[in-house]
């Protein structure tokens, strides 16, 4: 959606976008308005990581992704590593390509937004390489970034907002297609799998550049339970005191704010969403109040259930690459 944020107007009605109590308007004459008072009156920022603010930011400010080395043929594509800057860090991400030159106009293009993996153990060339050359052996130009902190990337995201670092680094990425040579920035589908699923979202939410997504076992509880959820399955007591710091630093923001999925309304573009039936860490029973989040906002949508599936739906795992292909290729 992105280009307009007027259906978040009730989310700045919340955070308090109102007149003062006593303030008169032109026609009933004036009032003291003090030091004190010019401050209690002042319309509150949005939080920086609500919807909100990162609606209110510019991106793509910083210079075109560098190539920093280039790989050769891997899993036959055409394979580089590049390297961009976000929130001021140097961020890495696979490029990868089919083997071949572009058609007119460029290839289209899929980028994804991965799942967790614990950062240390991230591999910009290894992980997720079988949905990227995937797309890529299907006719896409493939960008995956790494995420802040993860691998040799820099920086580092932690908390319950790290997700919301996560799309700052894939719009950063998202804003810099047209750079990117062989891409055809008109033709840009996401993909996100797992946490990638929510930061997904997210970007649909802010930006009006991709075309259609493919949701795989998305993380679709609100915020903050997207983090509260795995966290109560290790530590129940550090759940519940992330979740006092989280209001304390939050006061009276409401938590819709920074929550992709109460906030679907901003989704414009079409879904195809995958989920298996034997998912041991986002539950299949996700999927039912997510589709009728998904049907309240009016959002165009296909759902795939694979019974018996895994995390990765991996026995179905080229057959479900093959559905996402056909789709993106239908929407015009």
């Amino acid at each position: 959606m992105g280009a307009s944020f007027g259906a978040l107007s009730l989310v700045a009605l919340v955070l308090g976008a109102c007149a003062p109590a006593g303030a008169e308007g032109a026609a009933g004459g004036s009032y003291d308005a003090g030091p004190a008072l010019a401050t209690e009156t002042a319309t509150p920022a949005p939080h920086p990581y609500s919807l909100e603010g990162l609606a209110a930011r510019a991106w793509g400010a910083g210079p075109d992704p560098v190539v920093i080395e280039r790989l050769g043929l891997v899993r036959g594509a055409r394979t580089s590593v590049i390297e961009y800057e976000s929130d001021g860090n140097r961020v890495r991400a696979l490029l990868q390509t089919p083997d071949r030159d572009p058609p007119p106009g460029g290839f289209p293009v899929v980028l994804m937004a991965h799942g967790h993996v614990p950062p240390a153990e991230w591999s910009t060339e290894g992980s997720y390489i079988f949905p990227s050359s995937g797309y890529a052996a299907r006719g896409f130009l493939v960008l995956k970034p790494d995420y802040r902190g993860h691998g040799k990337s820099g920086g580092v995201a932690e908390g319950a907002f790290r997700t919301v670092e996560y799309t700052i680094d894939v719009m950063e990425l998202l804003a810099k297609v047209p750079a990117i040579p062989g891409a055809d920035p008109a033709r840009v589908y996401l993909y996100g799998h797992s946490m990638g699923g929510e930061v997904a979202l997210r970007v649909l939410a802010l930006s009006d550049a991709v075309k259609a997504a493919s949701l795989w076992a998305a993380v679709t509880e609100p915020f903050p339970e997207n983090t509260l959820h795995y966290l109560r399955k290790r530590n129940p007591a550090q759940a519940g005191e992330t979740l006092a710091r989280i209001r304390a630093e939050l006061g009276s923001v409401p938590f819709a704010a920074f929550s992709p999925v109460d906030n679907l309304a901003l989704v414009e573009e079409p879904l195809i969403v995958h989920h298996g039936t034997a998912d041991d860490s986002v539950p299949f029973a996700w999927a039912a109040p997510f589709r009728a989040r998904l049907d309240a906002a009016g959002v165009a949508y296909s759902f795939h259930e694979y019974p018996g599936e895994d995390h990765n739906i991996s026995r179905s795992f080229n057959r479900v690459l093959d559905r996402d292909a056909a789709f993106f290729r239908s929407v015009p």
